[in-house]
């Protein structure tokens, strides 16, 4: 008697388990792990992953329906991509079928065919003429200058027909090629193991300082699974390091795994990668059209690949030939998924290359305190970064491997830093007026100057002067930010936007005014009053297609420039011609009620830094600020991250707050206030049993602090309301053992049906 074949099928569902499905009518063959399946679910046709194939069933077999069709010949994830989505499941407590659902492209996830390159295709790029042509030749004809700077500031060749959909005819491209201003290139090459898609000749290696030297030889002689920590000064050649040590990978025809905090930053990365390599080399991240993610995704789960860049979801992009996974900025809140799926893509990093036994870099100018706690071969007493002495520790908890890169390359030296001290300053919109005479100084020499505020539009609030109204979004516990050029008020939380009254709702005066500064409004006040190039960059100007890409070659220019950008600016960008940094605002970090505030305060200070005379001209870089002394300031004065890091932890530990406790944190939101108040009432009872609701701290037998139901900083948000339970323990497994046996409790629960809720793991946001 023939054996009855069950496939166990991973749905994305909100429910902790597989689904059982018979084999489809007149199967030939059974199918095997890892691909796609059509099945029905209730009264829905559903895609999901074949995620085991087993003899036996918990239900009678005449209660298992049978599955509609198998949409894949050979699987999608292989088996150690399973294994890999089973402890994403497992470690941050999610659904198993959205956590593989995760791992696809959305196309794949609807069950569309794999959709390859269409070499009918035509694709343009600049030719070495009209890379070098003056922009004034185009005086007549504006549109194909439009298209010269367009093709200029990409680093790759772009379709005919997203040309035409920006506007330029086909007799346009063609006029340009005739004059041999473009010309047409290949697309990229995904399914051609035989070719490459650099577009410039291979750029050789460049000489390795001591320090870097030690580190490439130090990450090559790794055999399989090892963390380094790769923790560099800014501009001390840390991408020069990932590039030899992929040279290595390369060369014992394995693949690499580059992930990169910010989609801003990969045109940048591309172009570096491929000047140095004649490799297949593609890109992920979420502005990818949906048929770029597809052929990116199968050269890299193909092995056609040799390099896959890309933002944090990456991390799941199945690679056969996996060889070595580099973080940069490894510290960086946008690894940390928010919403959804909360997983940390770092983190991940580190467990996929136990997995696939490889090493892991991870590199910082500021390694987070979670990574520095974690290396082993470091005992910071005297903290001078070029003398730290180094350690070996017996805490066989702490893995990681720490290689310091202490000085600049090519003779760069740090920046000089100051702080100037509002409290006894003169200023216009937000500037001291000594620092725009620097500014002056700086650009009359033919240098570029930063000013950095990590806040865009005009200005953060508008008021009443007569009776103190200060209007609010209308869906969020937050003040609208008035944006000038447009003339909206805008709420960047939930991006509501409304026009401007011209009355007080309160009281009808007239007299409404703004407070505080927007990048927008540092750039209205230095047009008038210096002159040259204002550049700004946020997320309000670089909205358009190529725009980011075209502000930033015009600063690669290196003419004299004044920049004006948020965190955007902040970080993996070399400017040689950039010489003063200027950053606005930064008290705001100093008393804030999440205790990752100063860690993050101090890193974003040193990577701004960071930017600041990274050639042969020596920076200078001014904080204002109306707390000159305190301790954030003091530590930044030092320039010396590893004292930074000591003093912090310190705290942590004191306080038995992470990396020396652990967190699960469980959100609820909902339109009314005392339903998501219920919810999380009703959850703590599982976990506490005499939960007493009057209190706000109380721990389970188990040693587990429990806090709340408590508010968020911003209550209301969207138009719902928002509260949270933070679980604490000093004991990870302990913590996660718990919270297991009561997930499927939980989400049984009465009150769960009337709210929207999330569990996060190692949360980085508590607000």
């Amino acid at each position: 008697m023939d054996r009855t074949v069950f496939l166990q099928v991973a749905l994305d569902t909100p429910l902790y388990q597989t689904f059982d499905y018979l084999l489809p009518k007149d199967s030939d063959a059974t199918p095997k792990a890892g691909v796609r399946i059509e099945v029905p679910f209730g009264r829905r046709r559903m895609v999901g992953i074949v995620y085991a194939v087993t003899d036996h069933c918990n239900y009678p077999i005449e209660k298992v329906r049978r599955a509609y069709q198998v949409l894949d010949e050979t699987p999608l994830l292989q088996t150690i991509d399973l294994e890999f989505a089973r402890w994403l499941a497992h470690y941050y407590l999610q659904p198993i079928g959205q956590v593989i659902s995760a791992m696809l492209p959305s196309g794949l996830r609807q069950g569309k065919v794999l959709e390859l390159i269409d070499r009918k295709i035509k694709f343009w790029q600049i030719s070495p003429r009209g890379r070098h042509i003056e922009l004034e030749y185009f005086r007549r004809s504006p549109k194909q200058r439009q298209v010269i700077e367009l093709l200029q500031s990409r680093h790759l060749p772009t379709p005919q027909h997203r040309l035409i959909q920006e506007g330029f005819t086909p007799a346009l491209l063609k006029r340009l090629q005739l004059d041999e201003l473009i010309e047409t290139a290949n697309p990229l090459p995904i399914l051609d193991n035989n070719s490459s898609n650099s577009i410039v000749e291979a750029e050789a290696p460049l000489t390795l300082n001591l320090e870097q030297l030690n580190a490439v030889n130090t990450i090559n002689q790794a055999k399989g699974f090892k963390v380094y920590v790769l923790f560099g000064v800014t501009g001390s050649g840390k991408t020069e390091v990932y590039l030899q040590t992929i040279s290595r990978v390369l060369e014992k025809n394995k693949q690499a795994l580059v992930l990169i905090p910010e989609i801003n930053l990969t045109p940048q990365a591309l172009h570096i990668f491929q000047k140095r390599f004649q490799r297949k080399i593609v890109f992920l991240h979420s502005k990818c059209t949906e048929k770029e993610r597809h052929q990116a995704w199968y050269s890299a789960s193909s092995g056609n690949a040799d390099i896959v860049i890309g933002t944090r979801s990456s991390i799941f992009t199945p690679m056969p030939r996996l060889g070595i996974i580099i973080v940069d900025e490894e510290h960086d809140l946008s690894y940390k998924q928010q919403d959804g799926f909360g997983y940390s893509a770092r983190d991940c990093a580190v467990y996929r290359g136990l997995k696939v036994n490889v090493p892991v870099i991870l590199g910082s100018a500021t390694p987070s305190l979670e990574t520095w706690n974690n290396i082993s071969n470091i005992e910071i007493t005297n903290m001078e970064i070029n003398s730290a002495e180094l350690k070996s520790t017996k805490n066989e908890s702490k893995k990681y491997t720490l290689l310091t890169l202490s000085k600049r390359v090519e003779n760069a030296t740090m920046p000089n830093l100051y702080i100037a001290d509002l409290r006894h300053e003169n200023r216009q919109s937000g500037i001291a007026h000594r620092l725009v005479e620097k500014i002056r100084e700086h650009l009359t020499a033919g240098q570029q100057v930063l000013i950095f505020l990590n806040r865009r539009g005009f200005a953060p609030s508008v008021f009443c002067n007569d009776c103190g109204w200060i209007i609010h979004c209308a869906l969020c516990d937050a003040r609208m930010t008035y944006h000038l050029r447009e003339s909206i008020l805008r709420c960047h939380h939930c991006e509501y936007h409304t026009s401007v009254p011209e009355r007080c709702s309160q009281c009808n005066s007239r007299d409404l005014t703004t407070a505080g500064q927007g990048t927008e409004q540092i750039e209205s006040y230095l047009e008038k009053t210096i002159k040259g190039t204002v550049i700004r960059i946020d997320r309000d100007t670089t909205q358009h297609k190529a725009a980011f890409e075209k502000k930033i070659s015009e600063i690669h220019a290196g003419k004299p420039a004044l920049l004006i950008g948020t965190q955007m600016l902040a970080k993996g960008h070399h400017f040689p011609k950039l010489t003063l940094v200027i950053i606005l605002n930064s008290d705001a970090g100093l008393f804030s009620s999440d205790f990752r505030a100063t860690e993050r305060t101090l890193q974003l200070l040193a990577q701004v830094s960071g930017r600041a005379g990274r050639a042969e001209t020596q920076g200078e870089v001014w904080v204002q600020t109306h707390h000159p002394q305190h301790p954030i300031y003091q530590l930044w004065l030092q320039n010396n991250y590893a004292e930074v890091a000591r003093y912090l932890l310190q705290e942590r530990k004191a306080a038995l707050l992470p990396p020396f406790s652990h967190h699960i944190l469980i959100r609820a939101e909902s339109p009314q206030r005392h339903y998501a108040e219920e919810f999380l009432i009703a959850v703590n009872r599982y976990f506490l049993g005499n939960f007493k609701s009057e209190e706000l701290f109380q721990r389970t037998a188990e040693n587990i602090l429990v806090l709340g139901p408590a508010n968020v900083n911003m209550e209301r948000k969207a138009g719902r309301h928002r509260l949270q339970t933070l679980l604490q323990s000093p004991n990870r497994k302990a913590l996660h053992r718990m919270v297991q046996h009561k997930l499927a409790l939980i989400h049984n629960l009465p009150e769960a049906k009337r709210v929207r809720w999330r569990m996060e793991v190692d949360p980085q946001e508590l607000n």
